[in-house]
């Protein structure tokens, strides 16, 4: 899984946005900003070529050009839909690394992942090392299910004037995991093994 882009596999723009404190539904959405306006480059952490941050911002109907995510406080959250495919989720493992304006909780299919980082108060935009969570597959009750899964983040944003921006910056990394066989390949590994004892016990009666 890449960041804010793409998934490996090439599926574009997999992050959504599941809810807000607006009452009415399209008000505000994901975007991501153009890296000359604030506080991108500036006051949030650099983007990179691999990571960008995606903000909370007015829908186009109500947006100046260029968008300012600059938002209501309260909490938006954010969610990855992923699959693991051919994956068994009992050894699959990988890191996640984010940078919040302002807090951040993440939860995996519904249950909150513990964050090893040092969250930073109202301060936590300006490095990757305020938010990390691990996933590990071999622990149980890991959470990970055998294909299709979401990660949640809820970004809650502080109170200001004139409102406050909104923004998630995420980066995975360290990701394990061994693949199970399709039916197809599990039939004819089955068919070689049986093969082989076939063989195995025509040299032993000839002996």
């Amino acid at each position: 899984m890449y960041n804010t882009g793409t998934l490996v596999g090439g599926t574009t723009n997999p992050y959504s946005l599941r809810s807000s404190p607006y009452a009415t539904a399209g008000t505000v959405g994901l975007y991501e900003p153009a890296e000359s306006v604030w506080p991108i480059n500036s006051v949030w952490i650099d983007n990179t070529v691999s990571t960008q941050w995606l903000a909370v911002g007015f829908s186009d109907t109500v947006a100046t050009t260029p968008r300012v995510p600059t938002v209501m406080a309260g909490s938006y959250t954010i969610r990855l839909n992923f699959d693991l495919g051919a994956y068994d989720p009992a050894t699959v493992g990988f890191t996640i690394r984010a940078a919040a304006d302002n807090s951040l909780a993440v939860s995996l299919n519904g249950f909150v992942l513990p964050n090893y980082g040092t969250p930073t108060g109202d301060t936590n935009y300006s490095s990757l090392a305020s938010y990390l969570y691990t996933v590990n597959g071999t622990v149980p009750g890991s959470g990970l299910l055998a294909g299709a899964n979401w990660l949640d983040f809820v970004v809650t944003n502080s109170p200001g004037a004139d409102g406050n921006p909104a923004g998630l910056y995420v980066e995975f990394s360290a990701f394990t995991g061994t693949a199970v066989p399709e039916p197809s390949v599990c039939a004819l590994l089955a068919g070689v093994a049986a093969l082989g004892v076939v063989v195995w016990r025509r040299r032993r009666w000839a002996g």
